[in-house]
């Protein structure tokens, strides 16, 4: 368990942070940051990038920054045996790379506090700035501070940047508090984390949503499309993004092989057909809408799986 170790590097260093539950809405007014484990030569084997949630790394600044020809994500297994925490939950500080390079990059540096990875599942960590960030890395081995990221796309001149633009009744609905539910979206954007672990953006089909509703893929699309519906939910809910997990539960239902396959295979703008187990992450709360996130049991991409489409029924409008 990665939390309690977590919590004595925090305590034993007066670190002014702290261990909050993903739902908590001093979380959700904090930069969400991502922490990644790169193979590269340096000592160690391994250096960590910490940049904002919404930003990609750019893996030839960071050899650059690192001054090394080339850098690799580590595959999930070497990852969580190296950080001692299990994939998505790594911190930005305190892991078990002791005596690694962590690269900071540049963006993060504005003024707010930040939010990563808590240790475990559903639990973040909060720190009150970049600059305390900075020291308490610093504490495990050197830090630099260097751009390495890719700054996601600006909303172009016109697209809807809030739900006053959009009729909520019209989006289609996600049951998020039931067993399995069906869904009929178009990829917006790919995120491999590890041979078998990939997250997917996934937007409505376009036959589901009004004809005057933009729809872009790739990074910076608008993401919040859907309307949640199901035990629980507020009556007049905000939109919804829906990410899929491409994982252990999908490893366990088409093997391991077949998940690494269609992970490499999808790709921005593919339409899929899911059937999937709906989790809810963060919890809901004031400041925003939740992302809605799907652990799929059984992903059947139209251009790859076309025969295995017929018995799945468009979800209604």
């Amino acid at each position: 368990d990665g939390r309690p170790s977590l919590a004595n590097f925090l305590a034993g260093h007066d670190a002014r942070a702290q261990l909050l539950p993903a739902g908590d809405a001093r979380c959700a007014k904090a930069l969400a940051l991502k922490t990644l484990l790169f193979a590269c030569d340096v000592p160690g084997g391994f250096a960590l990038a910490v940049l904002a949630e919404a930003d990609h790394c750019d893996e030839a600044l960071l050899a650059a920054t690192l001054g090394v020809g080339r850098v690799s994500l580590a595959p999930r297994a070497l990852a969580e045996v190296a950080s001692g925490f299990v994939m998505g939950t790594l911190p930005p500080c305190g892991t078990g790379c002791e005596g690694g390079i962590t690269v900071i990059d540049t963006r993060i540096f504005c003024g707010r506090p930040i939010v990563g990875g808590g240790g475990e599942l559903g639990t973040r960590l909060l720190i009150s700035s970049p600059a305390e960030l900075e020291r308490l890395a610093a504490l495990g081995g050197a830090v630099v501070i260097s751009a390495i990221s890719v700054q996601a796309r600006e909303p172009t001149a016109g697209e809807p940047e809030d739900d006053e633009h959009l009729n909520l009744a019209e989006l289609p609905a996600v049951d998020v508090s039931g067993e399995r539910v069906h869904i009929w979206g178009v990829v917006a954007s790919k995120r491999p984390m590890a041979r078998k672990l990939c997250f997917v953006t996934l937007l409505p089909h376009p036959q589901l949503l009004p004809p005057e509703t933009p729809l872009r893929t790739g990074w910076g699309a608008r993401r919040t499309l859907w309307r949640p519906v199901g035990r629980g939910i507020p009556r007049s809910p905000p939109p919804v993004a829906v990410q899929l997990v491409m994982g252990k539960a999908l490893e366990g239902a088409i093997g391991s092989e077949a998940l690494a396959l269609l992970i490499r295979s999808i790709r921005v703008g593919h339409e899929l057909r899911v059937v999937a187990a709906p989790m809810v992450q963060p919890a809901w709360r004031a400041a925003g809408a939740p992302m809605h996130v799907s652990r799929g049991w059984a992903w059947l991409p139209r251009q790859f799986l076309a025969s295995l489409l017929d018995w799945l029924p468009p979800p209604p409008r």
